[in-house]
Formats: C-alpha cells, sequence, structure tokens
C-alpha cells in the first residue's frame, strides 16, 4: 500500500456507478492517507463546479463520460488554465487516442481491462509527483523570469542615470522604469530634514511617479513625519542603512496616519546615502494589494538606491560648485574672501572654513582673514603654525585628514579650541608661484571624499590666490599714493582728507579739533654729519614713538623731510594739544641708537585750533606751521599755540 503523508483530495469523473464502486475500492485497497478523500462527478459541468470551489491532487477521467469526449475535456481544462494531474481511464486501450491524451495534457492513460490495484497506485503516485515537479520547474522558471525582468529594469533605470545629463529628466525616467518593472503604484525619493524650529525628524518629497498618472493620497506625501509615513523607529533603522518595508494594514493605530488615509496597502522604504551619511530614502508604494518582498528584490533595489544617490550626490555637487561660482564671481576683496567662506562650508557641507594667510615678516604666524563658522563670520585672528597642519601647507603640500585630526594635532590651539574631528587644506599661490596662504576646511564630523574636496578647494585656492595678489598690488598702489615709503605714514593727500573730514564732523558737533606742526630740531646736521640712513632711521622710529603716543582716532602724517603734521580730533579745548605736546617731548628725549651711534633729537611744534586758528586744512596748517617757527626762535625744544602768535602780533 502507498503511503501519502498528506490529505488526499481525489476527484473521480466516472458515470458508470459499477465503474465508480471498483475505482474507488482499488484507490483505498493501495493508498494509505491520514484524510483520504474521494469526489465523484458525472459530467464536464460537474468537473468544473468542484474544481471552482475546491482543490484536487489529481482527477480520475473517464474518457466517455456522457455526452462528452476525455479529449475535449481535457482541452477545455487546458484552455482555461485549469491545472492538476489528470489520469485518463478508456474501456479499451487505444494508442491513438493515449497519444492524444497525453498531448492534450494528461499524466497518464489507463485502460479499465488492466486496472489493478498496483498499476492505479503507481499511476496516482507517478501522476502526482510529476505535477509537483512540473509547478516547482514553473515556479523556478517564473522566478527567475521576474528576477530577469527586475534585473533588466534596474539595469535600464542605472543607465538612465548614467547617461542622461539633465538631473530631473534622469531621475524621473528611472523611477518610472521602476514603477513599472516592479509594477508599483508609486515611486518617489525623499529626502530626510528635520522640522523647522523643532528636532522633529521628517521627509520631504523631491521626485515621484505615480503609475496612470494622478492616484489618491497623490498630495499626501509632499511633507511628513517618519511616524506618519509608518513608524518613528523607521529614521534610526534607514539612517544605519537598512531597508524597512510593512503591509500598512499591521501598523499600529497611531502609525503611518498618512498612508493609511491614502489607501496604500504595502511599503517599502531603501535608505539613499550620500558621502557615508543619510541622505533619504527611496519608496515604493503598492495600493490594490499587500506584497511581500524577496531577499533578492531586496538587495538588488538596495543596489539601485546606491545608484540614484550618486546621481543625487552629482547634481548636488553640481549646484555646490555653481552656488560657490555665482556666489563669489561678482565680487572682490574683502568681500570676496568672505563670500568664499561662506558658501565653501554650506557646499561641503561642513561647520568651518577659512582663507589663511602667510606673514612674510613673521612664518610662525599665520592670519585668518576671512572665516565662518558654522553660523557667523569669524574675526581676523593670528594663530601659530607650530603644531598646526597648516606647516604641511606651507610647504606647498595639500593636507587632508579625514577624521582624528585633534588626535594628530593636540598641541594646535586652532584646531583642538574647535573641536575638529577632519580638515583639509590647499595652498595657493601667486603669478610667480610664491606661496600666500591656504583655503582650509574644517568639521566636527568625517571628511569622506577626498577627491571631491580636494578638487574644489584647488579650484577656489587658484582664485584666492589672484584675488589676493590682486588685492595686495592694489593695496601697494593705494599706499605710493596715500603714505609715505619711509614711515609708512599718511602723505598730505591723505591727511587733508581726514582733516576735511574731522572739520566736517567738528563742524556738525559744535566740537573743536587741533592740528600740531612738527619739526625736528637741528636734523639736517644728523644727516651731513652721519648721511642720510642714519637719518632714515631715525626718522622710522622718531615715527614709531610718536604714534605710541596717539589715541586711535589722531593721525600722525609725513609732508616729507623731518616735517610731520599731527591731526587731534575731538578735543574739549587747548590744554588737551598741551598735555599731548608734553608727551611728545618726553618720548623723544630719550637717546636714539643707530648702530653704535647715540643721537639727541628734540620738537619745535605749533599748535592750530580749528575754529579759531582756521577753517579749512590748508588755513589750519598754515596757523600751526607759523606758531612752529615762534617755538624754533624761543629755543626749540617746546611748544606754541597759533592764537597766541596772533595775539602776540596784535
Amino acid at each position: 500500500m502507498e503511503f501519502f503523508d498528506k490529505k488526499l483530495n481525489i476527484l473521480l469523473a466516472e458515470d458508470d456507478e459499477d465503474d465508480v464502486l471498483l475505482i474507488k475500492e482499488l484507490i483505498r485497497d493501495g493508498i494509505d492517507s491520514p484524510e483520504l478523500n474521494i469526489d465523484v462527478v458525472d459530467s464536464l459541468d460537474g468537473i468544473v463546479s468542484k474544481l471552482n470551489i475546491e482543490d484536487y491532487d489529481i482527477l480520475l477521467l473517464d474518457f466517455r463520460l456522457g455526452r462528452d469526449n476525455g479529449l475535449d475535456i481535457l482541452r477545455h481544462l487546458l484552455k482555461n488554465e485549469i491545472s492538476l494531474p489528470v489520469i485518463v481511464l478508456t474501456g479499451q486501450g487505444d494508442q491513438e487516442v493515449a497519444v492524444e491524451a497525453m498531448k492534450s495534457g494528461a499524466t497518464d492513460y489507463l485502460s479499465k481491462v488492466k486496472l489493478s490495484v498496483d498499476i492505479l497506485r503507481q499511476s496516482i503516485r507517478h501522476g502526482i509527483k510529476l505535477f509537483e515537479e512540473e509547478g516547482q520547474r514553473l515556479k523556478v522558471e517564473s522566478t527567475l523570469r521576474h528576477q530577469e525582468k527586475i534585473l533588466q529594469g534596474v539595469a535600464e533605470a542605472s543607465n538612465k542615470l548614467l547617461t542622461l545629463h539633465e538631473h530631473f529628466a534622469a531621475v524621473n525616467e528611472a523611477l518610472a522604469i521602476l514603477g513599472r518593472t516592479l509594477e508599483m503604484d508609486r515611486v518617489c525619493i525623499f529626502q530626510h530634514h528635520l522640522l523647522p524650529g523643532s528636532q522633529k525628524k521628517g521627509l520631504i518629497n523631491n521626485y515621484s511617479w505615480i503609475k496612470n498618472g494622478r492616484i489618491k493620497g497623490s498630495d499626501e506625501f509632499r511633507k511628513c513625519l517618519y511616524s506618519e509615513l509608518g513608524n518613528p523607529d523607521w529614521y534610526d533603522a534607514l539612517s544605519r542603512g537598512n531597508a524597512v518595508s510593512c503591509n500598512v494594514e499591521e501598523l499600529a493605530a497611531a502609525s503611518g496616519e498618512k498612508v493609511k488615509n491614502a489607501g496604500v496597502r504595502s511599503l517599502l522604504l531603501f535608505p539613499i546615502i550620500i558621502d557615508a551619511v543619510y541622505w533619504g530614502a527611496i519608496g515604493f508604494f503598492n495600493y490594490q494589494s499587500q506584497r511581500d518582498w524577496s531577499s533578492m528584490e531586496i538587495s538588488t533595489l538596495k543596489a539601485c538606491a546606491a545608484n540614484f544617490g550618486g546621481k543625487i550626490k552629482e547634481h548636488l555637487d553640481r549646484r555646490s560648485f555653481q552656488s560657490i561660482v555665482e556666489g563669489t564671481s561678482s565680487r572682490v576683496g574683502d568681500e570676496f574672501f568672505k563670500s568664499l567662506v561662506y558658501h565653501l562650508a554650506t557646499a561641503f557641507p561642513v561647520k568651518y572654513s577659512f582663507i589663511v594667510e602667510y606673514l612674510e615678516y613673521d612664518p610662525s604666524f599665520c592670519r585668518v582673514i576671512a572665516g565662518w563658522e558654522g553660523d557667523r563670520f569669524s574675526a581676523c585672528r593670528q594663530f601659530s603654525n607650530l603644531g598646526d597642519p597648516c606647516e604641511e601647507v606651507m610647504a606647498g603640500m595639500l593636507c587632508y585628514y579625514p577624521e582624528k585630526v585633534s588626535e594628530f594635532f593636540p598641541n594646535s590651539e586652532f584646531i583642538v579650541e574647535r573641536k575638529a574631528e577632519s580638515y583639509s587644506a590647499v595652498p595657493f599661490f601667486d603669478s610667480s608661484m610664491k606661496i600666500l596662504g591656504h583655503l582650509a576646511v574644517m568639521d566636527e564630523k568625517p571628511l569622506l571624499d577626498k577627491q571631491r574636496t580636494q578638487d574644489i578647494l584647488k579650484i577656489f585656492a587658484g582664485r584666492a590666490g589672484a584675488e589676493m595678489e590682486r588685492k595686495r598690488a592694489e593695496d601697494t598702489i593705494k599706499n605710493m599714493a596715500y603714505y609715505d615709503s619711509l614711515t609708512s605714514l599718511p602723505n598730505r593727500v591723505l591727511l587733508n582728507d581726514r582733516i576735511s573730514l574731522a572739520i566736517a564732523n567738528a563742524e556738525r558737533n559744535k566740537g573743536k579739533l587741533a592740528v600740531l606742526f612738527l619739526d625736528f630740531d637741528r636734523f639736517k646736521v644728523i644727516n651731513d654729519l652721519h648721511g642720510h640712513a642714519v637719518g632714515d632711521q631715525v626718522l622710522v622710529e622718531a615715527s614709531r614713538r610718536l604714534k605710541g603716543c596717539l589715541r586711535d582716532a589722531d593721525t600722525l602724517a609725513r609732508l616729507g623731510g623731518d616735517e610731520f603734521i599731527l591731526l587731534q580730533p575731538q578735543i574739549k579745548n587747548f590744554q588737551d594739544s598741551y598735555r599731548l605736546a608734553e608727551k611728545l617731548k618726553k618720548v623723544m628725549s630719550e637717546p636714539f641708537e643707530v648702530g653704535k651711534l647715540k643721537l639727541n633729537i628734540t620738537l619745535s611744534m605749533g599748535i592750530a585750533i580749528y575754529p579759531d586758528d582756521g577753517g579749512d586744512p590748508k588755513s589750519l596748517i598754515k596757523s600751526a606751521d607759523l606758531a612752529m617757527y615762534q617755538a624754533k626762535e624761543k629755543g626749540r625744544n617746546n611748544y606754541c599755540l597759533a592764537s597766541n602768535l596772533e595775539k602776540s602780533d596784535a
């Protein structure tokens, strides 16, 4: 007896009662099953009716079933895609009929005359086994066809991402291909974001494909929280690089509000990772039915999500580069440098971005001329390059520390005080390839795209070098026009501008200002005895001493030779100028050391007060000049007030 370890459901199509009893008896004698069921029908309609309401493991079909022919019944089953193993039973063996029956889908053909327990048992066992094997084969073939379809669709979508230049067209066409291939109702790409004014994590729908145009809920997902889309824990899973899926009816009552309202039945999300950072997700929506995803589909679509990430990254890089260019192209000087650090920080994105200038007069220090520190521009400042990565950059090398930069440079105050994790810098040069400084970006998280980081920095380092060289040349021309080449003090042109501005302020505020004319006593003797080189050194040192006595608002200018003008705006009365004159006499009383020489210098000073002694730069300077000569006549190393001079002349 053949043992079947499962329920066996047999449909017997026979219109002869004696044959029904015989066949049932043969089946029961030959088959041992936990539950054996044999249903009997006597027509094609009966077969169809039974097969519509119940599944059978095998059909035993009498070749002459009333008005119906066995071959016609087999063809009817085949045409209507009714699939099960069929054993055809006939009253007498006919080889041609047997061949036709097998062609029409029968698994065996038996003669009732030769029918026995063993023959029927073996035929039933063989038919069921053959049908199961065929079913497995068809299932495998179907799976392979489905996998091939998905692979072809993913390959086609990836090809669109690679070959279409226009970004949005490429992404939208790739989404459409995936949607049609996977028979989805909606496919869209979300970008992760934090809701303004809160720390709630959400998603923004940036790209979307919808089957047959608009569907219910097509606007529901423009902006939503993770909890509204499915589960609040999905962010943690996606940010770790894991896909999430669900059949919506399985979601908790408080979860997935928007997908439930939109009529979504099942949903699958894959993370999109850009530069090792979670950027967002690609979502597949099914509105018609629930769907279980195979491991092959999951792994294939995960790779496809990476291709979308690459395309989005390319677009973001291009847009970032364009924003830097647009943000800096029309700016020059300090405005250019400030704009550049801001747009560099935004483009990467990083918290810190700096333009650093090397100091010619002290190679151990650098100076930040423009910086962005997360939410503000930083003030210009100097810092030591000792123990700092900029030592490498000053040697003309590219510098890149993707992580742990604070551990590599624990003595760098500039790095450590910002708690920097990563650092990258590129030097910039002038047209003669002299190194001027560097561009640097830093962040509290790792920098992972070395090639992109350094490529962008190199491009804009060239622009920064050209701008710094231009600015230095402009400053040089400006200095030549407005500053004395020996002492670097303002010259007559700049002095007149500042006196005019001070007069305008004094007139507006009903205030006073003073102009002091300074002349070194017997300075010609120094030049004649020791040469002009010594005289120049004395003038430089004298200028330094005099400047040390001034307020920030005061101006010391050199007219030429040993003649200087001092502008003292916003004074109360001439006593303020007297006190300053005493300070100037005191600082000049110390000997000047030039090499082995010790030289003594004194000052004669004339003081003119606005508005008492003049109403314009020329008249004030002239009044102060006359007062200075009166001071010389009184014995030098002295000062006189122009108002007193006028009174004495009177």
